[in-house]
């Protein structure tokens, strides 16, 4: 336009010059031509300048434009319609896209470019949004796997959209893409965390209800309450029956209301101490008022209870988990097989008192029928076996009186020892004579280094020991065999030893071996008699001498027992001492 403008001014200067060179009236039409001339020149000059500034403000608008869509913290591209080529993009378009722009000239083109699926295929040319948009499809907003030059793979989120002028008419499309793969990779972080927690959750649960279903399956009685206030949230069948309740009358209650007998009995006591201090309590047949019923009757009952407390992650305490079991049956049993023993005591402390004075009478007799028969020349080999017999058969009678008299004063701690100075090799001595000479099938060895070891003692009761610890081994040697006794001093101690060849104690019986009424019990022995009090007796006597007594043995090779004494010292009494015996509470 401008061009044609300044033409047109060049052909009407031309005219005006030729009107002025003819001048005349003709002069006046030039000089009107040039006055129009100016004017058009005038205006030609005022349209170029504006021309100008509008040019200058556009490039600049254009100028900004390109600017911002450079500065955009997100990919680019702007495609052609009629061409299908990119006519602009931004350099956050080739960071993303890892390479540089690809000319297009059709959509075909697109194809050059790396958008994959996710199973890794590639996308064909009328996949791609920008394809899309210029196919007519609208807005795309889609995420796109973008594959990188290094082998990696991009996450981008694209969205495509058309651009159209004035009239309507589809012109251009845009397309923007920022990339979300770290977006990507944290939902997917996220989901699987969820996944793993809920399946921590399921998992929970599950072993929440197989805890729920061992508990109420539990052979005892079993509940939970959550404190401090107490209130059950779990209480087996075993529990509800136990304390005569309904599952419904207990759980979400409680338990002073549905207890309220317990107030007063240590109940919330011992619930308190464990919340307190988290230590785990553990009650052995606690006696408890229960009522069978809301309105029952109270019942005296016996329980072993075991408290412990319920920490949450944190370590604070939320619960108390109770476990009991009733032992009132075994309670009453053992106080009625205590007084059945305490009855069996009296008896045998009296019918040992009432025997002990005839047995005493037919001893003196059978030994004075003893004595003259043996005066007597007359008196045939058999009657005087016969009074030997009587008289060793009283004897053992007596002895077995004395020893049911020694058990019932251990006992009520009756037994009292009559303590001096002794030599304890001279006391076995007459003790291994006595009984050596009684003797048919065994041989009975005394051995000693020295022929003195004194010892303070009551020589009455040690003489008892000796002779209990001798006898047990001719009982349990059947077959004979020699039996050795021997003496020694070890340190600061005393210690007899007696072993025998006999049959052995086997090794499950050893523990109860000095227990009272324990007999070693096995096919062929049955015959043996004794009330199973003789080791019972010697260990005690043995303890109150300050000593101590031990047994080894094989069975089937024999055994040794061994009783060590405290040597007398400087420190011993050389006077007569009693010493009472302690109780001891029967079994």
């Amino acid at each position: 336009m401008d061009v044609l403008a300044h033409q047109h001014l060049a052909t009407l200067r031309a005219q005006a010059a030729r009107l002025e060179r003819y001048g005349g009236a003709l002069a006046d039409e030039a000089a009107a031509l040039r006055t129009t001339i100016q004017a058009l020149e005038e205006t030609l000059a005022i349209s170029a300048a504006t021309t100008e500034t509008l040019r200058q403000e556009r490039d600049q608008e254009r100028s900004r434009f390109n600017a911002i869509l450079d500065h955009l913290p997100i990919g680019l591209l702007l495609v052609d319609v009629a061409t299908s080529a990119i006519t602009h993009y931004n350099p956050q378009a080739t960071e993303l896209l890892g390479h540089g722009i690809l000319d297009t000239s059709d959509l075909d083109d697109f194809t050059h470019y790396h958008a994959i699926h996710p199973d890794g295929r590639p996308y064909t040319s009328a996949e791609y949004p920008l394809a899309k948009v210029l196919a007519g499809h609208g807005v795309q907003d889609v995420d796109v796997w973008y594959h990188m030059g290094s082998g990696s793979a991009r996450l981008l989120h694209v969205m495509a959209a058309p651009i159209y002028d004035m009239a309507g008419a589809l012109i251009m499309a845009v397309a923007t893409f920022v990339d979300v793969t770290a977006h990507h990779q944290a939902a997917q972080e996220r989901q699987h965390l969820l996944r793993q927690t809920q399946a921590a959750q399921n998992q929970a649960e599950a072993e929440r209800a197989h805890l729920h279903r061992l508990l109420e399956q539990a052979p005892a009685a079993i509940c939970i309450v959550q404190g401090p206030d107490y209130r059950y949230t779990l209480a087996n069948d075993i529990y509800c029956r136990l304390l005569g309740r309904r599952r419904s009358e207990v759980e979400g209650q409680f338990v002073r209301a549905v207890f309220p007998e317990y107030v007063g009995q240590g109940v919330f006591q011992t619930l308190d101490g464990v919340w307190t201090t988290g230590e785990v309590y553990s009650g052995q047949e606690e006696r408890l008022q229960v009522a069978r019923a809301l309105d029952g009757a109270l019942e005296e009952r016996y329980f072993n209870f075991i408290y412990a407390p319920i920490h949450e992650s944190e370590g604070g305490i939320t619960h108390i988990f109770a476990h009991g079991v009733e032992v009132t049956a075994l309670v009453v049993a053992r106080e009625e097989a205590q007084t059945a023993v305490q009855m069996r005591d009296q008896f045998l402390s009296v019918a040992a008192h009432e025997l002990r004075t005839p047995l005493t009478t037919l001893l003196g007799y059978a030994e004075l029928l003893y004595r003259r028969a043996e005066r007597d020349l007359t008196s045939n080999e058999a009657n005087r076996r016969a009074f030997i017999k009587l008289v060793s058969q009283a004897q053992r009678l007596r002895m077995l009186v004395d020893t049911l008299l020694d058990v019932t004063r251990m006992d009520f701690g009756l037994l009292r020892l009559n303590l001096h100075s002794l030599d304890l090799y001279a006391l076995t001595l007459r003790v291994v004579e006595e009984v050596r000479i009684t003797l048919h099938i065994h041989a009975l060895e005394l051995v000693c280094d020295t022929t003195s070891m004194l010892v303070v003692g009551d020589a009455v009761r040690l003489e008892q020991v000796i002779y209990n610890l001798i006898q047990n081994a001719i009982k349990y040697s059947m077959q004979g065999g020699a039996i050795t006794v021997q003496l020694q001093e070890q340190g600061e101690q005393v210690c007899l030893t007696v072993t025998d060849q006999g049959i052995g104690i086997p090794v499950e019986e050893l523990p109860h071996l000095f227990e009272r009424f324990v007999r070693v019990i096995r096919p062929g022995i049955a015959h043996i008699g004794g009330m199973g009090l003789g080791l019972f007796v010697v260990q005690d006597i043995v303890t109150l001498h300050g000593g101590s007594v031990t047994v080894r043995s094989t069975e089937g090779v024999g055994s040794t027992f061994t009783v060590c004494l405290p040597r007398e010292g400087p420190g011993s009494s050389n006077g007569d001492t009693n010493v009472m015996a302690p109780s001891i509470t029967p079994p």
